[in-house]
């Protein structure tokens, strides 16, 4: 399923440093490497979301991140937004080209945009997937 629109805020960009994901138990609380990164200025992506089950965390690699917290390593593709909040069919549309190549998704959307974990070792294949099905990059 090609883009809903060939609008520039459509467009994607590969991150190709690692990125982590990891999950708590809210029993636990907040892991104190989590609240401390929050509270630092950074140019690097974090996102921390809440649940009543579960704290989600996905994280570009930092100096002083966890090893423990590191477990599968994944690539990021940007889509670059900003989008307005009635442009539908985004991710269904961008996730539709995966799904056919048989790649699994961790999405992360913000106000702006969207941030669509792939596994490292299928970031390649992913763009292929992508360019093929009219997203471009």
């Amino acid at each position: 399923m090609s883009p809903p629109s060939d609008h520039t805020c459509l467009h994607l960009q590969t991150f190709n440093v690692p990125f982590y994901t990891v999950k708590y138990d809210p029993a636990d609380g907040m892991p104190a490497w989590v609240s401390e990164r929050l509270c630092q200025k950074s140019d690097k992506f974090f996102s921390v979301t809440t649940t009543f089950e579960e704290i989600s965390v996905a994280f570009e690699d930092f100096d002083g991140a966890p090893k423990n917290s590191k477990a599968e390593e994944w690539r990021v593709i940007k889509i670059a937004g900003p989008m307005e909040f009635d442009l539908v069919g985004v991710i269904c549309s961008f996730t539709e080209a995966l799904r056919t190549a048989k790649i699994g998704v961790y999405v992360v959307s913000t106000w702006n945009t969207d941030w669509v974990l792939i596994p490292a070792a299928k970031i390649e294949q992913a763009e292929t997937a992508l360019r093929v099905d009219g997203w471009q990059f």
